[in-house]
């Protein structure tokens, strides 16, 4: 008012940055896929502004695309002069991905060496091979009489990127042919025995031989047949001729003989 003379010196109004937080989002994605968007959460912002006004940049993470935990990194991500910020990391989390292994199938004949046991895959990534993924062979269940027995996942395995899922198969022993036994045709001449044919060769082991028209005593032609079984071969049936001929008649005399008539 009037009664003063006013002198004014100036200072300043100072206004200080906000304090802004950036928190990262946890991200997880399966292994050999995109990454998602890195994205973020904001609190702080003031003035109604948008994190469009404030931010600049991106969210980086860690290198690597094997199944890991990746550090979710700042990156290039900056807020404009009117803010400090404080970032707040997080972690991208790599998952295995799935991956089916399913047996073949197999058979063999008994008394041979087993196949190779083979198998196909699906839910390989990144154009890897099988041998890129997987070590270790299948293995089947054991005996090697005829039957059927599961194949098995054994020892295959997939390195730390994959999840296994295996499907079992069955490796089937069929039976064997019969091979180098003969029943050979055989003659005889009739003395009042029993006549028969006997099976030549190596039989299997617990091979059993069942005959038809054998062990015959009169004189003739007799169809015999054998057949011959066994556990883990295919039946065998085979045929011959038994032949008994006629005996001649000997130590029988018709003699001279002299009479006087009466």
């Amino acid at each position: 008012n009037g009664n003063y003379t006013m002198t004014f010196t100036r200072s300043n109004l100072t206004i200080t940055p906000a304090n802004l937080t950036v928190t990262a989002d946890a991200k997880t994605k399966v292994y050999g896929s995109a990454d998602s968007v890195l994205t973020y959460k904001v609190s702080g912002l003031v003035n109604a502004e948008k994190e469009s006004d404030v931010l600049v940049g991106s969210l980086t993470r860690l290198a690597g695309e094997n199944v890991g935990t990746y550090i979710i990194n700042q990156g290039t991500l900056v807020a404009n002069g009117n803010y400090t910020m404080t970032f707040a990391g997080n972690n991208l989390t790599i998952t295995p991905a799935n991956l089916t292994v399913t047996a073949d199938a197999q058979s063999k004949v008994y008394g041979s060496v087993d196949p190779t046991l083979t198998y196909k895959v699906s839910g390989l990534v990144n154009a890897e091979k099988e041998s890129d993924v997987l070590s270790g062979n299948l293995s089947r269940d054991k005996g090697e009489n005829v039957g059927r027995y599961i194949i098995n996942q054994g020892a295959l395995l997939a390195n730390a990127n994959y999840s296994l899922a295996f499907n079992k198969a069955e490796l089937t022993i069929t039976k064997a042919a019969i091979t180098g036994v003969k029943l050979e045709d055989a003659s005889y001449v009739y003395d009042g025995h029993e006549k028969a044919l006997l099976i030549s060769g190596n039989l299997p082991k617990d091979a059993t031989v069942s005959y038809v028209a054998n062990k015959q005593t009169e004189a003739g032609v007799y169809e015999v047949t054998a057949l011959v079984t066994a556990p883990n071969y295919i039946d065998l049936s085979l045929k011959a001729k038994l032949t008994i001929s006629k005996a001649a008649i000997t130590g029988v005399k018709l003699e001279d003989a002299s009479y006087v008539y009466d």
